[in-house]
C-alpha cells in the first residue's frame, strides 16, 4: 500500500483539529452535537503530537536545543493559554500549564531514560508524571510518548543491519532516503512488499497504538464519571476516543516517514510554524471571545 502523507501533512491535520477542540471548549455548549464533534476530532491531535515528539527525539541532531525551543514556547504561549480558556463557557476545567511544558517534560524523560546512568532514571520516571499531571494533556502525555519511543525502538531493531529478517527486503539504515539516527533507522517501516521485519512492525504498531487506546478509554471513564450516568458513561468513553483512531489510521497506513520536500522559506515555515501555531490561535480565541 502507498504511503503518501508527510509529518507536515498529518501535523496540519492535528493542528486544524486542536483549533476546533479549543473552540468547543471556549465557545459551545457541552453536551451539544458540534461540542461533541469538534472534541472527538480534537483527540487526535495529543496522541499525534506524541508520536512525532518520539520520532523528534530519536531524529533530533540537537536534543538540548530541541528542549530548549520547547521550554521557551511554553513560556510564550501560558499567558494566552490562560486569557482562552479563562472565557471558556464549558464546567471543564483547564490545567494550570499548557501542553508545551508537558512535551518538555517528556523530552526531558526520553533524555534521561537515553542516558547510560541508571541512578536518575527511577526519581525521574516518578516525578515527571507527577509534574506533568499540572499541565494539559496531564499524565496522558508522558505514558503516550513512552509507548511511542518503545514503538520506534522495537521498529528500529527489526530494521538495524543485523536483525533477522527473511521475504523482501525492508528499507534499512542502507536504503537511501531513509529516516535514520546515525546508522539506527527509525519510524514506519517503508517496504512495498511484506517481510518479516514489516510484520513484526506492523503487529508491534497494531499493540502500541491498542495500549494508547485503551489508556484514553480508561482516562475518560475517570473524568466523565462525574459528567455522565451509568447507562451512557462507557458510550462517551468509547466516542472519545474516535480521534485516537483516526490518528492511528493516518500515522500507520499513510504516513510515509518522510517531511514534505521543499527549501528556502517553505523549510523555515515549517520548522516554526508548529511551535507559533499554538500561542498564536489561543491569542486568536481570546480576542474574539472577547469582541463577541
Amino acid at each position: 500500500m502507498q504511503r503518501s502523507l508527510s509529518r507536515e501533512t498529518i501535523k496540519y491535520l492535528a493542528a486544524l483539529a486542536m483549533l476546533l477542540d479549543h473552540i468547543a471548549v471556549i465557545f459551545l455548549r457541552e453536551g451539544s452535537m458540534w461540542y461533541t464533534a469538534f472534541r472527538m476530532a480534537g483527540g487526535m491531535t495529543a496522541v499525534s503530537m506524541c508520536y512525532f515528539l518520539a520520532e523528534g527525539f530519536e531524529k533530533s541532531s540537537n536534543r538540548r536545543n530541541y528542549r530548549l525551543r520547547m521550554l521557551v514556547f511554553a513560556l510564550l504561549a501560558q499567558a494566552p493559554y490562560q486569557l482562552a480558556f479563562s472565557q471558556a463557557r464549558t464546567s471543564i476545567s483547564f490545567a494550570p500549564l499548557n501542553m508545551l511544558f508537558n512535551l518538555f517534560l517528556c523530552l526531558c524523560l526520553l533524555e534521561v531514560m537515553a542516558s547510560p546512568t541508571e541512578k536518575a532514571r527511577m526519581p525521574v520516571l516518578v516525578l515527571v508524571p507527577l509534574l506533568c499531571c499540572v499541565c494539559d494533556w496531564s499524565f496522558l502525555a508522558p505514558a503516550y510518548v513512552m509507548i511511542f519511543h518503545r514503538l520506534l525502538r522495537t521498529r528500529s531493531d527489526a530494521l538495524s543491519p543485523g536483525s533477522q529478517s527473511t521475504g523482501s527486503p525492508s528499507v534499512g539504515s542502507s536504503a537511501p532516503g531513509s529516516p535514520s539516527v546515525g546508522n539506527r533507522p527509525v519510524g514506519n517501516l517503508f517496504a512495498s512488499t511484506p517481510s518479516a521485519a514489516s510484520r513484526a512492525g506492523h503487529r508491534a504498531g497494531i499493540i502500541a497504538w491498542g495500549k494508547v487506546i485503551g489508556l484514553n478509554v480508561l482516562f475518560s471513564v475517570l473524568v466523565l464519571f462525574d459528567h455522565f450516568g451509568p447507562e451512557t458513561l462507557w458510550w462517551c468513553a468509547f466516542l472519545s476516543v474516535a480521534g485516537q483512531i483516526c490518528a492511528f489510521a493516518l500515522i500507520e497506513f499513510g504516513y510515509n516517514g518522510k517531511c514534505r520536500a521543499s527549501g528556502g522559506r517553505m523549510k523555515y515555515f515549517r520548522k516554526w510554524f508548529f511551535y507559533l501555531w499554538y500561542p498564536v490561535h489561543l491569542l486568536m480565541l481570546w480576542v474574539y471571545a472577547i469582541v463577541c
